[in-house]
């Protein structure tokens, strides 16, 4: 099977995860995306062996398309990982292959005006309302995108939990939406050694935004926490410390700092290698998933039900335990590796309790993701792409099989 993916807008975590899988799966496949999102992804050579097409950073666009259409046109099937902008081009770009479109904001493309909340974004200023105004009248024009939703052969959601809300709300032409989604999270790294936990390692993945997570809710739940804790911490934020909100919750977290609190923090993106190297030696996450968020701040997407955070993927990825709020829709056999919280006198209980017993070693992870195994995923994705060409009925599996989100 030749597979065409194309992935113009973001999401290098995303492509990473479908680029490692693909690897290992019997699918031929060539990536069509930007230099800079290649960059971000930071595989190795030998890390994928299929094709690769490159946008230069300066290129047009629709000029690189239109010159490897023909070659597109060869491939059994095509995929677009994001498609969030550039409606008017791919809306005429004649593709012959069926396409699958994953649909990472529900919301915004199945019920546009229904969830319209332009100032309900909490990080919104007076400067963002031409940006605001600017999205407002180029979502007004609707045909583009309903063309390319109409010319798309399947959509395929982040994970189980809103493939089921999205069937369920009636948001898309159920006759495209595929019941088993196409998803890629799988458990990555090793088991971590036994160590003497002298200290404990907690890492919060993410952008530092108040767009989507509540920093406030984990600084006043470390304030709480620390007249309590029984050895030392640190805590990383594995997100750019670069906007003005970052730098403030940065300062105030710094601003527990003893010989028993080391916070770690970035100013700038934080690259694939220093992630990876941090989270192999966390112990456990802390997700302060917002409910909802402002999908280019005009558009409110809710956590878990229309949206999937990325963060999620990181505790199947790096095999952790989490604490995150009770309103996010975790898969079942993950909610196994997780505390749960409603409040910051909870959170600050949880963060007590993981550090000082260290109850987070007895939690089964092996157990809780060992249908995230990566040759269970990339079965999965084999057998899904192969039923969508034969024109037969999705290959039913466990809903758990793809239940992890997406950024």
């Amino acid at each position: 099977m030749k597979l065409s993916v194309i992935e113009v807008d973001g999401h290098p975590e995303c492509l990473r995860a479908l680029c490692r899988v693909l690897e290992a799966s019997s699918v031929r496949a060539t990536i069509y995306t930007r230099a800079s999102i290649w960059r971000q992804v930071g595989l190795q050579p030998f890390e994928f062996s299929g094709e690769l097409r490159l946008l230069s950073d300066s290129g047009s666009l629709p000029k690189f398309f239109r010159k490897l259409r023909d070659e597109i046109n060869q491939s059994n099937l095509v995929l677009f990982n994001t498609l969030a902008s550039h409606f008017d081009f791919f809306a005429d770009f004649n593709l012959i292959p069926p396409t699958v479109i994953r649909v990472h904001n529900a919301n915004t493309f199945g019920r546009p005006w229904a969830s319209y909340r332009p100032f309900s974004d909490p990080g919104v200023r007076w400067r963002d309302l031409p940006k605001i105004a600017r999205n407002s009248l180029r979502a007004a024009d609707r045909r583009a995108l309903g063309k390319v939703l109409a010319r798309a052969a399947f959509l395929t959601f982040p994970n189980a939990t809103i493939t089921e809300h999205v069937l369920r709300e009636r948001m898309f032409d159920e006759s495209k939406v595929l019941r088993n989604p196409i998803q890629f999270a799988y458990k990555e790294f090793r088991e971590r050694p036994n160590r003497d936990f002298e200290s404990v390692s907690i890492a919060v993945p993410g952008a530092i935004s108040p767009r989507r997570r509540n920093y406030d809710m984990l600084i006043g739940a470390f304030r709480r926490a620390f007249p309590r804790l029984e050895c030392s911490v640190e805590l990383a934020l594995l997100g750019s410390a670069k906007s003005g909100y970052a730098r403030d919750v940065v300062d105030r977290l710094r601003s527990f700092e003893s010989d028993a609190f080391r916070l770690i923090a970035f100013d700038s993106f934080v690259a694939n290698e220093v992630f990876e190297g941090q989270m192999d030696k966390t112990d456990f996450l802390i997700l302060p998933i917002s409910p909802v968020m402002c999908h280019k701040r005009i558009f409110l997407e809710e956590y878990g039900s229309t949206k999937a955070s990325g963060s999620i993927d990181d505790m199947v990825r790096f095999g952790l335990p989490a604490m995150l709020p009770t309103s996010y829709p975790l898969a079942d056999e993950l909610r196994g590796i997780a505390g749960f919280y409603d409040n910051e006198s909870k959170l600050a209980d949880l963060i007590v309790d993981w550090v000082n017993t260290r109850s987070f070693k007895n939690l089964d992870t092996a157990s809780s993701l060992s249908s995230y195994s990566l040759s269970q995923v990339t079965k999965s994705l084999e057998q899904t792409l192969t039923g969508l060409l034969a024109g037969t009925p999705e290959p039913h599996h466990p809903s758990h099989i793809a239940a992890a989100g997406q950024n």
